[in-house]
């Protein structure tokens, strides 16, 4: 058995109102724990999924104990036990597991222990017993000590029943059995002894009239005397007679001396002495006689023998009867006590026969309605959600299999109920993170909201900027192209200055690069603002340029410059705008300030192109010049603008659709907070649920 080392005598206490639920394959490979499993042992999870279940084994525990359980889980029957285990730093801490097969498709595919918190009374006992066990090596059995009606399963039980009240039956048949054959007997001898005789007697003494008459008879064939005429038959009739009586009272009196009883056997003897002499003394005499036709002869012997030895005769016959009459009347009260007996047996076996089915019933029914009214009392408080009842699971009966399937179906539900209840809890803590992380978002959405709506304010503003822009530059375009019709017929002074004119062109064709340059920026969102500011700046320039050229012209300028004065203006109320939004298009600062260096490498260029000039003879030819690079710059600010508007309509456009998505999800965020206040919800009804079961007896 492993031996986990270092152990140390901390006792962890174990966690209250909570179980330690584990399962493992057939191997004993651990598949499944919970939290509390978890927290009271001190591993991690992973270390302890794919391992042998016996890394929190304590030495302390003895092998016997685990034997016992192997020995239940693979006949498919439960273990309960207390149990002491290790910790991951050496402490340990006492169980009371209920080890139950997993089943599937009714096979078994691994086990699962159920722990709760064992009293100290338990503990103190089994650690008593597995020191016990430890030292001695003995063989423990969990079922020893179980009563042995408790290993009879109801068939044999009841089929023990039938047979007692089968054996009872044939003892209290056997025994009026035998009395009827002592009543037979007793009629028997009553038959023999009482009724035979007498039978016998009065035979004899019909026996003995018969022969007397027949003497009588006999006389009267007497020759000569009147009575011989009447006599058609002859006198040997009637002698026949006489010898065919004579051998049958022969043979009676030979039957009477069977007598077993000592008086009747005397009284038998005296009778048979008198049917003796009445048979040699008077009747063979008189047959004689009679024969030898000595009718005198045969007359006296009738009168002084056979008469008197008939009355002798009738005298012991009645004293024999008279005492077989008593005798029989004895009898017949020795009958009516043995019918009497007999009659109290039978009532006392039927009485002990009814007593015995009636304790045998009344075993039958507590060993068998006690423990059924026990599972329903289960079956009530499973009903009620009290899971706490300890159920037998110690018989070998059918209802010891029964209370095992209510007891694997009680941790069944425990281990489902706790389940729950950590899933609930953990639904719980996961809800309140969530409403957390969803009010942050909830806020960065309203400050996100805000920043758009600022946005597109101010876009807005650059959008009507860029407009007014564009209005002014076409009305400069218009007022640069009557000054053009003006001076149209100056061209050999324009001539004479194109060649300045030309480096005037080419700077500006620098800063149109530049500014190409600031339109890319302008195409990402918040960037636009920036080319309108160096647009604004360039025609400001152009603006004081065409100043010039129109003072230099003189009166005839003068219409130019009230143009060059109002495209300044609107290149000041440009920049004025675009200032309010410069912070957030600092990224083309860089862009603009190129630009800028442009615009002064064309005032430059212009400077000596105005040099040019004052040596001209005609300024008509420069103000002509002047009046197309107006024109040329005012069609650039047309076109910036026109752009620069047309992108701030799609920031804006950009804007609305942020702003719209901002808006969805400050709604997906709205519903996402009731789904996890309902989450929140179920929640509570789950902990409700599991709090209609108890779990845990109160300590």
């Amino acid at each position: 058995m492993k031996n986990n080392q270092p152990v140390t005598r901390n006792e962890i206490a174990f966690p209250t109102g909570k179980y330690l639920v584990s399962k493992t394959d057939l191997k004993g490979a651990i598949s499944y724990v919970n939290d509390a499993f978890i927290e009271i042992s001190g591993f991690e999870r992973d270390e302890l999924l794919g391992s042998n279940h016996n890394m929190v084994r304590h030495p302390d525990m003895p092998p016997q104990a685990f034997e016992d359980m192997w020995r239940h889980l693979k006949q498919g029957k439960p273990w309960r036990g207390l149990v002491k285990n290790r910790a991951k730093n050496g402490d340990f801490y006492w169980v009371d597991a209920f080890v139950v097969p997993v089943k599937k498709n009714g096979q078994p595919v691994g086990y699962m222990s159920v722990r709760s918190e064992p009293t100290r009374l338990k503990i103190n006992e089994t650690e008593a017993l597995y020191r016990q066990l430890s030292s001695s090596r003995a063989a423990f059995n969990s079922d020893k000590g179980s009563r042995l009606f408790k290993l009879l399963s109801i068939r044999t039980r009841l089929g023990l029943v039938m047979s007692l009240t089968v054996l009872i039956t044939v003892i209290g048949a056997f025994l009026g059995l035998s009395r009827l054959s002592q009543s037979n007997q007793i009629l028997e001898m009553a038959y023999r002894d009482d009724l035979t005789p007498q039978h016998q007697i009065d035979v004899a003494m019909a026996l003995m009239d018969g022969a007397y008459k027949h003497i009588a008879l006999g006389l009267q064939h007497e020759p000569g005397t009147r009575n011989a005429a009447l006599h058609e038959h002859p006198l040997s009739k009637h002698l026949n007679k006489i010898t065919d009586k004579s051998a049958e009272l022969s043979r009676l009196g030979e039957a009477l001396l069977r007598q077993e009883d000592s008086r009747a056997h005397a009284l038998a003897e005296e009778y048979a002495r008198v049917l003796d002499d009445y048979l040699k003394k008077g009747l063979a005499p008189a047959e004689a006689a009679l024969r030898a036709g000595d009718y005198p002869r045969a007359n006296e012997i009738m009168l002084k023998v056979v008469a008197p030895l008939y009355e002798q005769a009738k005298e012991h016959a009645s004293a024999l009867e008279a005492y077989i009459e008593q005798r029989g009347i004895q009898r017949r009260e020795v009958a009516k006590a043995d019918y009497r007996s007999v009659v109290q047996v039978s009532i006392w076996g039927a009485l002990l026969c009814l007593l015995v089915n009636l304790l045998a019933s009344q075993w039958l029914a507590g060993s068998i309605l006690k423990p059924l009214r026990k599972i329903t009392q289960h079956f009530d408080m499973l009903s009620e959600g009290v899971l706490t009842e300890e159920i037998d699971t110690h018989r070998h009966d059918e209802i010891g299999a029964l209370s095992i399937s209510l007891a694997v179906m009680q941790i069944n539900l425990k281990a489902m109920l706790n389940a729950i209840h950590d899933a609930s809890l953990l639904i719980e803590q996961k809800s309140v993170a969530l409403g957390n992380k969803l009010g942050d978002v909830v806020q960065a959405s309203n400050k996100q909201a805000e920043q758009v709506a600022s946005v597109a304010a101010t876009t807005e503003e650059l959008t009507q900027s860029a407009s007014e822009v564009a209005d002014g530059a076409a009305h400069a375009l218009q007022r640069a192209a009557s000054s053009r019709e003006l001076v149209v017929g100056s061209n050999t002074s324009i001539n004479q200055s194109m060649e300045a004119n030309t480096k005037v062109v080419e700077a500006v064709r620098s800063s149109g690069k530049t500014i190409g340059e600031l339109d890319q920026i302008i195409q990402r969102i918040g960037t636009i603002t920036k080319a309108i500011k160096d647009i604004a700046n360039k025609t400001n320039l152009l603006a004081l340029n065409a100043a010039i050229e129109a003072a230099r012209a003189g009166e005839v300028g003068r219409g130019f410059a009230v143009v060059a004065d109002e495209i300044r203006n609107l290149a000041t109320h440009t920049t004025n705008c675009t200032i309010s939004i410069t912070g957030m298009v600092s990224e083309i600062q860089t862009v603009t300030q190129l630009a800028v260096d442009s615009m002064n490498l064309a005032v430059s260029e212009v400077g000596e192109g105005v040099g040019k000039m004052q040596q001209s003879v005609q300024g008509l030819a420069q103000i002509s010049e002047a009046s197309v690079e107006v024109r040329d710059v005012s069609q650039q600010i047309s076109l910036a603008a026109r752009q620069q508007s047309e992108a701030s309509m799609e920031v804006a456009q950009k804007m609305e659709q942020l702003a719209e998505l901002v808006q969805g999800n400050k709604n997906d965020i709205g519903q996402t907070w009731m789904m996890m206040a309902h989450l929140l919800s179920t929640s509570d009804q789950m902990n409700n649920l599991v709090s209609q079961f108890e779990l845990n007896n109160s300590r």
